[in-house]
């Protein structure tokens, strides 16, 4: 009998310690505060995990050629991809991006394309919008790109 209370306890040590290494991600909708489709207001993130800072993704491919000069649509899925090449090295999905900002050079262009019914663009971020800033900048590092993403997300430590 004592092996086996000894056994479950030791299973359910080992348990909570798993649970507990798992960063706990959580999206809080502030009352009082609108209840806006493409970002939360917050997120709280506990346990043991480690943070990445995704640096400023722009629409180019592997040999830093631009890509879709002119065009919203295709640039927006481009910076989406790199993110989500840059997020994976780091062990992250865009489901572990707890911060996230946008720069673009007009931002009447950039909604125009985001609710083009006709021709939408990929939901990257599955329904699970991080909190976010959108500034309209009058350039970015070149005259190709329109706009330009970097994010924080958190992942479980190894």
């Amino acid at each position: 009998m004592r092996i086996v209370a000894l056994s479950l306890a030791l299973f359910l040590l080992s348990f909570s310690v798993l649970q507990a290494a798992q960063p706990q991600i959580e999206r809080i909708k502030p009352e009082g505060l609108y209840d806006h489709p493409a970002y939360i207001h917050l997120i709280t993130v506990e346990g043991n995990w480690k943070t990445l800072y995704v640096a400023g993704q722009i629409s180019v491919d592997k040999n830093f050629n631009c890509v879709g000069p002119g065009d919203w649509r295709i640039q927006y899925m481009q910076v989406m991809e790199n993110l989500k090449l840059a997020l994976a090295a780091g062990g992250a999905t865009f489901s572990d991006i707890t911060y996230m900002r946008r720069f673009v050079t007009d931002m009447g262009a950039y909604f125009a394309m985001l609710k083009d019914k006709d021709n939408p663009v990929p939901d990257y971020l599955q329904g699970k919008p991080p909190p976010s800033t959108l500034i309209e900048v009058s350039a970015l590092a070149g005259e190709c790109y329109l706009m330009e993403f970097d994010a924080i997300a958190a992942v479980p430590a190894e």
